[in-house]
């Protein structure tokens, strides 16, 4: 009674499901295992993707072969480019131990650019001709899910008769803040705004 020599290709899991990932923004990666579950080396071991560039292998610990018994893994990035439901495989060849597929899926989240203020309006009150009011501030938060671009904070209509000082740069990062601080200094006598 005798044993045949053969290499045996297993992978783990056999479907690999992502997490979110912001559509042309973020990625998501995940972990497969690729094991020789015979007894004699395996060889030929290369990997890829379908043509979609959403899921690619991002890095690998495998070579071409792998000793029977060991196990080696490949770490598949998923970056999709727009929302919704995406899928893809993962190819394993081998040329002494056959062919294995492993299931990709993820979801892409749209980007959402959104920010909020502190307060809605300033309320300086009475302030005489060439004084200026105590300073009030606002706090901008980045509520959204991607970086914001910020251009400038000004004020809007108000001339000469408010001036302000922002801590806000360029990009405001996802859950940061910056604050633009407003002082009413009037030229003229009446309501302004």
């Amino acid at each position: 009674r005798g044993f045949g020599n053969d290499a045996i290709l297993a992978v783990t899991p056999s479907a690999l499901t992502f997490g979110p990932a912001i559509a042309n923004y973020s990625s998501s990666t995940g972990l497969v295992t690729v094991t020789n579950q015979g007894n004699m080396t395996m060889t030929g071991l290369s990997f890829d993707t379908d043509t979609s560039t959403e899921f690619t292998v991002l890095s690998k610990t495998c070579t071409v072969s792998l000793p029977a018994g060991d196990s080696c893994t490949v770490t598949v990035n998923f970056a999709p480019t727009s929302a919704g439901p995406r899928s893809g495989q993962l190819h394993a060849y081998t040329t002494n131990a056959g062919n294995l597929e492993v299931g990709l899926s993820g979801v892409g989240t749209a980007q959402n650019a959104t920010a909020s203020a502190s307060v809605s309006s300033l309320n300086f009150g009475n302030v005489a001709v060439d004084a200026s009011s105590d300073e009030k501030t606002v706090t901008i938060t980045n509520t959204g899910n991607v970086s914001l671009s910020m251009t400038d904070v000004s004020v809007v209509n108000g001339g000469a008769n408010f001036t302000r000082a922002s801590t806000c740069g360029a990009v405001l990062a996802v859950d940061a803040a910056c604050s633009v601080t407003v002082m009413f200094a009037p030229k003229v006598a009446g309501t302004l705004t």
